[in-house]
């Protein structure tokens, strides 16, 4: 007679949650009679999921769009803010995932990553403190003079895009005899693919970058002071596709094109208490995989 009155009460509280606006209760599922881990109540909790070995499965829904809460209601009355879904669309601008609706709108917890891509430096060279490179004058196209400390070599690991920037600064030192003195100094980046045995081997793309050099004395009795070997830069930054686990080198080779009677040197510029560079950075973009 005492099991049939429990029975009696259960089943009159579960028939009273079923019709009733709300049940004041606090409900725990668990799969496990034994779990280290169990939490039997919490103040904090209306729901406690306690299972060690299984997870909580949200709503697959196919949502129309971010600001539409179709299919799951009617207008923005409808649906309260903090509504989480698991969305399956994914032809119609976004991903699938997890979706939380706040401030009339779908916002996203977790998405599919979708295709990424990879980012990395592979090269970062700069002359460091009393390095200068004394550039010849070439009257036509030539080489220039390479500047060792940008040369380096680098294996690309995926196809994809280099992406090459420079900074090179440039002093010149005029003939005391001139007023003044101006020059075109140009400099070549040179990336040469250098892998054995394929089709590619020695294929040499160029790219330029340029500066105009600047020294001047002052006039015979003026107070006013001389520009001599203030610095001028010249910047490149440019783009170019590579081939998967090709090994390539790279070189930078500096010239003056006009100026026979200048000196230009190319390298670290030093002032006083100040310092400043100049430096070859190449990074690595993946295409999308």
């Amino acid at each position: 007679m005492y099991k049939k009155k429990i029975k009696l009460i259960l089943l009159t509280l579960l028939w009273g949650g079923t019709f009733s606006q709300s049940l004041l209760s606090q409900v725990i599922i668990t799969s496990s009679n034994v779990n280290a881990d169990s939490k039997t109540t919490s103040k904090s909790a209306d729901l406690i999921l306690n299972s060690p070995d299984k997870s909580f499965l949200p709503n697959r829904v196919a949502l129309s769009s971010l600001n539409s809460p179709l299919p799951l209601a009617e207008d923005l009355t409808e649906i309260q803010n903090g509504t989480i879904v698991y969305n399956t669309t994914t032809n119609l601008g976004f991903s699938s995932g997890l979706y939380l609706w706040q401030d009339n709108k779908w916002n996203v917890l977790l998405t599919s990553h979708g295709k990424k891509q990879d980012f990395s430096n592979l090269v970062y060279k700069q002359t460091k403190k009393g390095e200068l490179y004394k550039l010849p004058y070439v009257s036509s196209n030539g080489s220039g003079i390479e500047i060792p400390t940008f040369t380096e070599k680098f294996v690309v690991p995926k196809d994809g895009t280099i992406l090459i920037s420079t900074l090179i600064y440039t002093q010149m030192s005029a003939d005391a005899s001139t007023f003044a003195q101006i020059g075109n100094t140009f400099f070549t980046i040179q990336i040469t693919d250098i892998t054995p045995g394929t089709a590619e081997q020695g294929t040499v793309t160029k790219f330029y970058a340029g500066c105009t050099p600047l020294s001047m004395k002052p006039i015979p009795g003026s107070s006013s002071i001389g520009i001599n070997n203030n610095p001028t830069s010249a910047t490149a930054f440019t783009s170019m596709r590579v081939i998967a686990n090709h090994s390539y080198e790279v070189k930078v080779l500096g010239e003056e094109g006009w100026n026979q009677a200048a000196t230009v040197y190319a390298g670290n510029f030093e002032w006083n208490i100040y310092e400043a560079n100049s430096a070859l950075k190449i990074d690595f973009q993946s295409d999308a995989y």
